[in-house]
């Protein structure tokens, strides 16, 4: 049920690239993607008391090539008008390189501002 066309929600993705030693960001991606809160037992003991600024990815394994170490995405905010190159405003990171299994790709993401 997770995985139908109609519980994906939209999401924008930043790529990340290194530039003389600067972290700089690529224009937003729309993606419809399927995320939730990590509120597992096992995901509060793995993460402590911030297990609440975490989303986990569950996707299509197409969409592998999508995420990397380090970019930057918009889930609960808009992505600005003018393209900002360092993504100042984005809301979340990806903190984990993404796990693939046999048909699905697992990302972890962390929120990157306060509550």
């Amino acid at each position: 049920m997770i995985s139908l066309l109609r519980n994906k929600r939209k999401l924008y993705l930043c790529n990340v690239s290194l530039n003389n030693g600067i972290k700089t960001y690529a224009e937003p991606i729309e993606l419809y993607e399927n995320y939730q809160v990590t509120d597992t037992d096992a995901d509060r003991t793995q993460y402590g008391l911030d297990w609440d600024k975490h989303i986990r990815i569950k996707t299509n394994i197409s969409h592998l090539n999508y995420y990397h170490l380090g970019d930057r995405l918009y889930i609960n905010v808009a992505p600005p008008e003018i393209h900002d190159e360092l993504c100042k405003t984005a809301d979340y990171e990806v903190e984990k390189p993404p796990k693939a299994s046999f048909n699905e790709v697992e990302i972890i993401l962390k929120r990157l501002g306060g509550r």
